[in-house]
């Protein structure tokens, strides 16, 4: 079934070029493909590690279409489909990636469809490796512990979004969304919302994000300090703020920083809270054809309280640290070779991991590292 839908989307997608006005058409993509030798070592459970092994990945491949129709009155329609695919494996997945239809008008475009939120998008512009797989700090940078169930690394689907026009250099994003078909449990919403100055080589932003209800009734790991106790009611914030200089085509240096807060409540309104700091450093340096990349972050362990009795110690979250360093050599504008080796250092209760990380999942206090070649084509 997932094959016919598979095949029915990529038909649609290609008699909808087919039979659109192309002028106002873009058909675009990416394909991004690795040979990664990884590891992992050190976990507190003494039974997890294990040497180098090979695998391979395909590390945000997309194929798409986009496109505006002017339809008077200073309007346009705007659309586009995007979906995900594995090269690696000759694989077109039935997953769709940022895909919505809107409306542009001189105030500012409205969308409704599935997109990375605001949140997400404020730190793409110092992305050291593309912002693409295992290269991607986002992923890391947006969780507790790395625990993914309180995440801030979101494509939401089920999303309206606005984005307004740039004015003195300043623009905003803001997304919102629900999900009512959850029964008689709340229904989850999100709000993300976020304002960026770009101007001349200059990047700076602030953004904000509110997750309500999204994991009512999960099991209490690692969000209390007792296992039995099961979620009521979840209330989890985030606040990222980034900077960043151009200094030339293909060399910039970047910061940001985010605080991430979670509340539960147990059926009783007791209340278990964390909360940490996290920052990132990023750097790019073009020399001819070769860009020299790196980046390092820092997740602290934070601090917890616990109102069900128990004990909580913010260590058993832990903290960790990343870094990533590599080079890449364009062939051509959109042709790159690339290498990079990589390494999270977890402390004995964090478990934080690559982006888009596959394989053995990384058991608490355990450090993943690895040493990948890849070749990138964008079209």
């Amino acid at each position: 079934m997932k094959n016919l839908i598979t095949i029915f989307a990529a038909a649609l997608i290609a008699s909808s070029v087919a039979s659109a006005d192309t002028a106002n058409v873009t058909v675009y993509g990416t394909f991004n493909a690795d040979v990664e030798f990884d590891s992992k070592k050190d976990a507190a459970d003494g039974t997890s590690d294990y040497g180098t092994k090979t695998r391979f990945g395909s590390h945000s491949t997309n194929f798409g279409i986009k496109g505006a129709e002017d339809i008077g009155s200073d309007l346009k329609g705007l659309f586009q489909i995007e979906l995900d695919t594995n090269i690696t494996k000759t694989e077109l997945k039935t997953t769709f990636r940022n895909t919505m239809i809107g409306l542009g008008t001189p105030y500012g475009s409205f969308h409704i469809g599935n997109w990375d939120t605001p949140f997400k998008l404020l730190t793409s512009h110092m992305e050291p490796f593309y912002g693409a797989g295992t290269m991607e700090t986002r992923s890391a940078m947006a969780s507790i512990g790395g625990f993914s169930a309180a995440g801030f690394n979101l494509r939401q689907s089920n999303s309206v979004f606005y984005w307004s026009p740039k004015l003195y250099g300043f623009s905003a994003k803001v997304q919102y969304y629900t999900d009512p078909s959850t029964g008689s449990a709340p229904s989850p919403s999100l709000t993300s919302a976020s304002l960026v100055y770009e101007e001349a080589n200059i990047t700076a932003g602030f953004a904000y994000e509110k997750h309500r209800q999204f994991r009512f009734g999960s099991n209490s790991t690692p969000y209390f300090s007792t296992t039995s106790t099961r979620v009521g009611n979840s209330s989890d914030t985030g606040l990222g703020a980034t900077l960043g200089y151009k200094i030339a085509d293909g060399t910039m240096v970047g910061a940001s920083w985010n605080n991430l807060k979670v509340v539960s409540e147990t059926p009783n309104n007791a209340e278990a809270t964390l909360k940490r700091d996290a920052f990132f450093f990023a750097g790019t340096y073009r020399l001819s054809d070769i860009t020299f990349r790196a980046g390092y972050g820092t997740m602290g362990k934070g601090s917890c309280t616990d109102e069900t009795g128990a004990a909580c110690s913010e260590t058993k979250f832990g903290s960790a640290s990343m870094l990533m360093a590599g080079a890449s050599y364009s062939f051509s504008k959109r042709t790159d070779v690339y290498g990079v080796f990589a390494k999270v250092s977890n402390g004995d209760g964090a478990k934080y991991d690559f982006g888009s990380a596959f394989g053995p999942s990384v058991a608490r206090g355990q450090d993943p590292q690895l040493i990948g070649l890849g070749l990138r084509h964008t079209f």
